[in-house]
């Protein structure tokens, strides 16, 4: 690493901050992850960490050990991230 890069406690990602983060950027991820996060609560899985990094990328884990997630449940939390990031999270059908 040089001294450059921030690597992220949560999930270990490591990213160079090569000039200030963008808000819009940070505003979008964020928004992008906590629809993944928020889709897997609301279909009744555990509530996962989520990291947003300096480079305006992210990171739902949505890792449970043991845990079976349904397939259709699986596609609901993929697709509530971009749905959320574009604002679009509430013209969806989701039950």
């Amino acid at each position: 690493m040089t001294p450059a890069d921030l690597r992220c406690d949560a999930c270990g990602y490591t990213c160079s901050l090569i000039e200030t983060p963008n808000p819009e950027q940070l505003t979008s991820a964020a928004r992008h992850e906590a629809g993944h996060a928020v889709m897997r609560w609301v279909r009744g899985y555990p509530l996962s960490p989520v990291c947003i990094h300096a480079d305006g990328s992210g990171l739902c884990t949505g890792q449970t050990p043991g845990l079976m997630i349904r397939h259709a449940d699986l596609l609901l939390v993929a697709v509530a991230g971009p749905l959320a990031e574009v604002g679009l999270i509430n013209a969806f059908p989701w039950s």
